[in-house]
């Protein structure tokens, strides 16, 4: 028997923080953020699971002048 199970993640954290914490803080937590995400697509690779991705492609970015 085969079922739909919905996961939803914001991945967004430090997009919504950004004007609130400098810079530094922020880009450690989106390092750990990407690791988290290589992590849960090897889950979903090993698994067969497929997945739809929605994030702010911003937050992929290397660096970030923080006024654009």
């Amino acid at each position: 028997m085969r079922g739909t199970m919905v996961l939803s993640l914001d991945l967004e954290l430090s997009w919504g923080w950004f004007d609130l914490h400098p810079m530094p803080t922020l880009n450690a937590q989106s390092l750990e953020e990407r690791k988290q995400i290589k992590r849960l697509l090897a889950l979903l690779d090993r698994y067969e699971i497929p997945a739809t991705w929605a994030i702010v492609g911003h937050l992929m970015l290397d660096d970030c002048t923080r006024d654009r």
